[in-house]
């Protein structure tokens, strides 16, 4: 993106040792790369310690009602819809 200078990176291919995580597969989706390549599995992540599957199942909301999540809640502001129309000039 910064070589390239610009955010979508709807021509490119992203390879990576692992299947995304959580963060990175929103930023991949957000960058629109059509395309990820990885080698490592979620369960291959899971044995190494990277263990991402309460964030899986907060998103699907299968969590148990026992498990504790984090809670979410919105207050409107009207200055977070103008901050995010701003231009940046980041290149």
């Amino acid at each position: 993106s910064f070589e390239l200078g610009r955010f979508d990176l709807s021509d490119c291919k992203i390879y990576t040792t692992c299947e995304p995580c959580p963060m990175c597969f929103g930023a991949i989706h957000w960058a629109k790369i059509p395309v990820c390549v990885y080698s490592a599995s979620v369960d291959h992540a899971a044995d190494a310690g990277f263990d991402n599957q309460n964030i899986y199942d907060a998103i699907r909301q299968t969590h148990s009602t026992d498990e504790k999540m984090c809670e979410m809640s919105q207050e409107q502001h009207e200055g977070a819809v103008d901050v995010m129309k701003l231009k940046y000039d980041l290149y």
